[in-house]
């Protein structure tokens, strides 16, 4: 079964495909950005979020010299999202690229430097943070017990409670670039590495590792071959990580909750070369199997839909960098009756052609976080979008804005029943006057 976007952006084609779907609503809250970023700092490469707090990874900027990279948390201040802590590692340095991948859940940060030395050149780290009395604060630093020159462990991390999944993708076991995978668990408050795998499937090439996720017991591995994409299973069971299952050509870019895997392909030709397509996995029985394709309604070539992907609970995002132009778009979906169906498109309101809006996103609770490293000369920037209805936005383009209050204008003068916002049967200056608060509290 296949899930599409419908192309239209009728508020009244909005309002149904809500109501019927019976998920949460998509409203940009703001754009998030560094306080003190500049051109090619790539604000925005990698993002995490939780309901209130968001890490945005700039492995480009240059806090110790160029390309050292940095971190930036943000939190829910007063209401709004604003910047709360820039992190740096504490033995930084130029060309390590700290902040090329970032990972949040339970008070903990983790933030890859790729290109980290300490084992080699480029071997790679990750860096763990707590929010201690004086503010988000270093408390570990990660290698790999067999880390060497060019692994890049830290490419890519993901975090679950206790438990961390590190890429290493361009590690030689046995052949180039073939990859590794490193879980790690916080046993006593210390992060200790439990297990490591190399490809079950070895090829040259292959980069295993260049994409991870994890939910609880289950951790999935995402191989980005030049030409094919594969992702692998893994799951704790008795104190215990091994390979439980894997699937080819079904997408790379990963991304777990539950009993649900979301793997992107941007590189798929539903609609024309790198058009891309993502593929939903659910375990039934305790078996993966494949149960639905996604793609977007108004997709075309180059769009790279599938370009990173996020699921939480009943709710998923799959970015789309290439959409017109590269500027960039998101598709939400929700899981209604089983079946998972499109719920908005959205994009930066204040977009432009090679942004990469959609070059990661991040789902959880009533937040979603996307980044475009590429805006702004590639200084880069994040978008915040709520999960919850808008009451403001009246047109339903997933917007609050002076729009808004001209459809409403509108709607009003013509008698339109949509202007019953008290819904008293009655359409006045009373209903105006309520929607103009609803507009003035925004989203």
């Amino acid at each position: 079964m296949e899930a599409r976007l419908s192309v239209s952006r009728a508020a009244a084609t909005g309002v149904l495909l809500m109501a019927a779907v019976g998920a949460q609503a998509q409203y940009q809250i703001g754009r998030l950005a560094a306080d003190d970023g500049v051109r090619v700092d790539r604000f925005g490469w990698a993002v995490a979020v939780t309901s209130d707090t968001g890490v945005v990874g700039a492995p480009y900027a240059d806090p110790v010299g160029q390309n050292s990279g940095a971190a930036y948390v943000f939190g829910v201040v007063g209401g709004e999202w604003a910047q709360t802590t820039k992190l740096v590692p504490s033995d930084g340095r130029a060309d390590d690229l700290f902040g090329y991948a970032v990972g949040i859940d339970s008070g903990t940060i983790c933030v890859g430097s790729r290109n980290e030395s300490e084992l080699g050149e480029q071997a790679g780290a990750v860096y763990v943070f707590e929010p201690l009395r004086t503010g988000w604060t270093q408390v570990a630093k990660l290698v790999a017990a067999d880390g060497a020159s060019y692994d890049h462990f830290g490419c890519s991390v993901a975090l679950s409670g206790d438990v961390m999944v590190v890429g290493a993708q361009d590690k030689d076991l046995g052949g180039v670039d073939r990859g590794a995978v490193y879980l790690f668990e916080r046993i006593a408050g210390v992060w200790t590495q439990v297990a490591s795998f190399a490809d079950p499937d070895p090829q040259n090439d292959q980069h295993f590792g260049a994409c991870v996720a994890v939910s609880d017991e289950t951790a999935v591995v995402g191989a980005l071959a030049d030409n094919d994409s594969a992702f692998y299973v893994f799951e704790r069971v008795g104190g215990v990580w091994s390979p439980t299952a894997h699937f080819r050509g079904r997408g790379a870019r990963v991304g777990v909750s539950g009993d649900v895997i979301l793997a992107g392909a941007p590189k798929d030709d539903p609609f024309g070369a790198l058009s891309g397509a993502a593929f939903v996995f659910e375990r039934v029985d305790g078996a993966w199997v494949f149960t639905q394709r996604l793609l977007a309604g108004d997709g075309a070539a180059y769009d790279e839909f599938g370009t990173s992907v996020s699921v939480r609970g009943e709710a998923m995002i799959v970015g789309a960098r290439g959409h017109e132009n590269y500027a960039g778009a998101a598709y939400f979906f929700g899981r209604v009756g089983g079946v998972w169906v499109p719920t908005a498109e959205v994009t930066a309101i204040d977009h432009s052609e090679s942004d990469s809006f959609g070059w990661s996103a991040s789902l959880a609770g009533d937040a979603a976080l996307v980044g475009a490293p590429n805006s702004r000369d590639a200084q880069g920037s994040a978008y915040v979008f709520g999960m919850a209805p808008c009451l403001a936005d009246f047109n339903a383009d997933y917007h609050a804005d002076t729009r808004d209050v001209l459809a409403f204008l509108n709607a009003w003068n013509a008698g339109d029943s949509s202007a019953d916002w008290d819904q008293n049967g009655v359409i006045d200056t009373r209903d105006l006057l309520a929607f103009l608060d609803d507009w003035v509290a925004g989203c």
